[in-house]
């Protein structure tokens, strides 16, 4: 009796892990999004204060959208990953053109790069 409680124990915690690795697999993928490809969005303009990072962009792909980013600064260069997803994006809508306002001291910067999937980067922005 004791060898099937085991049993019956083991299966809950189980299907317990399981559910919980789909819930959260479902979440990163498609609600935080993953890294996008740095080609996916067409850069207009990047303006850098000290304050202050703005991507001007135009999506030419409705069905994709910003669903958030990441970015860390590294020797006077800020790299810049964007996550994208195809259930929901922070506006709750796809969109056409978009303004990405990352807030942050900036002053010694004198670099913006886009990272993107498979080690892929890309200079958006020089001083």
């Amino acid at each position: 009796m004791k060898n099937e409680h085991k049993k019956s124990n083991f299966k809950i915690k189980l299907v317990g892990v399981i559910a919980l690795a789909v819930a959260l697999g479902v979440y990163m993928f498609f609600v935080r999004g993953t890294t996008q490809d740095v080609n996916w969005l067409r850069i207009n303009n990047v303006d850098v204060s000290n304050e202050t990072i703005m991507i001007h962009a135009f999506n030419p792909n409705s069905a994709k959208t910003i669903s958030g980013f990441d970015y860390y600064v590294k020797d006077k260069t800020v790299y810049i990953k964007l996550r994208g997803g195809t259930l929901v994006n922070r506006l709750g809508q796809s969109f056409v053109t978009e303004n990405i306002v990352i807030n942050d001291n900036f002053s010694d910067v004198n670099k913006v790069v886009l990272q993107g999937k498979a080690k892929q980067s890309k200079t958006i922005w020089n001083k």
